[in-house]
């Protein structure tokens, strides 16, 4: 794997926040919040197939991870962006 450099301060969506993201992130934290997340993972697992085999193993649910990782570290990405604006309102709103 590569080494990506990750902007940890600020970012700008949930799209940015990828499992190697997630695991940069906890990796500068203290060893609790590290405990936090590992259980985290645990506890929100889903099973998977291998197509190769057929075995089944557990996998973390990263939607399931992301959205209390969102919430712990960034929850200003959780906020709900304003109502709908028409494109006449923003046209509108170029003169006012």
């Amino acid at each position: 794997m590569e080494n990506k450099k990750f902007n940890f301060s600020n970012p700008e969506s949930k799209k940015e926040i990828t499992k190697d993201f997630m695991k940069a992130f906890i990796k500068t934290k203290s060893q609790d919040e590290i405990k936090w997340y590992i259980d985290l993972c645990k506890s929100n697992t889903v099973i998977r197939t291998c197509g190769l085999d057929d075995k089944e193993y557990n996998q973390p649910d990263f939607k399931k991870v992301r959205k209390a990782f969102v919430n712990r570290y960034f929850p200003e990405l959780n906020k709900k962006k304003s109502a709908y604006v028409s494109y006449l309102d923003e046209l509108e709103s170029l003169i006012a």
